[in-house]
């Protein structure tokens, strides 16, 4: 390679053998089953294949410090006819992975977005309900979940039924919430988080078991580079850093960290912290 010419090309030839690649139908590792007692991680995706695309940080908490990682599918998406599909995609992936699946209900919720819960509120207060109990079921240590506006109506929804639950908990839950982006970038993360090749390659690897979206849009072999353009905003905007040097992270995702206590949220990092890979991610808690 001799110039940003083939570096280019490079990418593009890269790009194309890529999608010739089989997706799904991969190996299930063999993955030994956490005990009863371990720490658990929620995610509370909000339709099947969001637990791959921000399933970094939970699968390494997964790896590095015993988490049980538990993902809540909210919705099975609007295609009715696509459910029953989905939710055999969503299993493989989650086996995969090593995340167990706890539906929110059969089928998924209906109505998750800003609006439904202005002109639906009755309904609205159900589904809450449903997350609420889920919550106080599971007594989660970390749980994921999407930013405020993270444009898709059904991400934004995920975040208000999320947050509408949590105020509905007794005093004494406390957990740490981590906001994920993926259609609309955060605002103000305060977490910027690593991940080395071989999670990146799983990650891709569980997302290829939805085979129906990623036939519609191959968006898990551009995943990579999402990751890579994390790092770059990453680098700027996190504990405004402007004019130093950017971490050594090839792959990252970024995330709003905060502790969750008393009923109120607060930030975690209100300096901003990089995670490396080299660094055990259940320090995050300390």
């Amino acid at each position: 390679m001799k110039n940003y010419r083939d570096f280019v090309r490079k990418i593009a030839e890269i790009q194309k053998e890529a999608g010739g690649i089989r997706p799904g139908g991969f190996p299930t590792p063999e993955i030994p089953p956490r005990s009863p007692d371990a720490p658990v991680g929620m995610i509370f995706s909000p339709h099947p294949d969001d637990e791959c695309i921000n399933g970094g940080l939970p699968l390494r908490l997964r790896r590095e410090a015993g988490f049980r990682i538990i993902n809540v599918p909210v919705t099975f998406g609007s295609n009715r006819e696509r459910q029953k599909e989905r939710m055999k995609d969503l299993t493989d992936a989650c086996r995969f992975l090593g995340f167990g699946i706890e539906p929110a209900a059969p089928g998924g919720l209906a109505g998750i977005t800003p609006s439904d819960r202005e002109k639906n509120p009755k309904e609205w207060d159900q589904s809450v309900g449903v997350i609420a109990r889920l919550l106080e079921k599971l007594r989660p240590r970390v749980l994921f979940f999407p930013h405020r506006f993270d444009r898709h109506p059904t991400h934004c929804g995920t975040h208000l039924l999320v947050a509408d639950a949590l105020r509905k908990m007794p005093t004494d839950f406390t957990c740490l919430t981590i906001e994920n982006e993926f259609w609309g970038a955060l605002e103000d993360p305060n977490l910027l988080v690593e991940l080395d090749e071989e999670t990146v390659a799983e990650l891709i690897s569980a997302l290829s078991f939805h085979l129906g979206e990623i036939r519609r849009n191959p968006y898990h072999l551009t995943y990579p580079s999402w990751l890579i353009d994390n790092v770059r905003r990453g680098a700027e905007i996190i504990g405004s850093r402007q004019g130093e040097a950017a971490p050594d992270f090839l792959f990252g995702v970024l995330h709003k960290a905060s502790e969750f206590k008393n009923g109120r949220s607060s930030p975690l990092f209100p300096r901003g912290r990089f995670l490396p890979a080299s660094n055990n991610s259940g320090s995050i808690f300390r």
